[in-house]
């Protein structure tokens, strides 16, 4: 079953996923004009792709037996006005670098996928489906924001 995981979490980030462009794929797509944009005071793209990885993280270090490890408010959705080329471009590799930790902590996984996880009210399945789903979701978010901002420019805040 891990190794089910492990290719529908390679496949979502760069691989044929089921339902359109991967992540590699939509972030690559971007222009970097709309990486700052809001739709009507919502996150801008970069707050959302940050607001993936620090997930990403929070999921490869419970795995990793650091059950205690939280995600801080001002981590998980922080203002981010700074969306030059250079910063885009760190914050993809770092996103990259957790798709890479990630699997290797998958991959090396080697308790019940069914085991609660101490201190939380999920199984270790539970929580490797819900990292799959979350960037999903927000890789949707993206595409759809991407698309709309790209062609209502009235829409545009911040």
């Amino acid at each position: 079953m891990i190794n089910e995981l492990v290719d529908q979490y390679q496949k979502v980030y760069q691989g044929k996923a089921w339902y359109g462009k991967n992540i590699v794929d939509s972030l690559s797509a971007i222009p970097n004009a709309l990486l700052c944009n809001r739709l009507n005071g919502s996150y801008n793209i970069v707050e959302l792709v940050h607001h993936m990885l620090v997930w990403r993280r929070y999921a490869t270090h419970v795995l990793k037996h650091n059950e205690d490890y939280q995600v801080k408010d001002e981590e998980n959705f922080p203002v981010i006005d700074q969306c030059d080329e250079t910063n885009w471009q760190n914050l993809l590799e770092k996103l990259r670098q957790s798709q890479e930790e990630m699997v290797r902590t998958m991959t090396n996984f080697n308790r019940s996928l069914d085991d609660p996880i101490p201190q939380k009210n999920f199984s270790n399945r539970d929580l490797l489906h819900s990292i799959i789903h979350h960037d999903i979701y927000h890789i949707g978010q993206i595409n759809f924001m991407t698309k709309y901002l790209d062609r209502a420019p009235e829409a545009v805040s911040g």
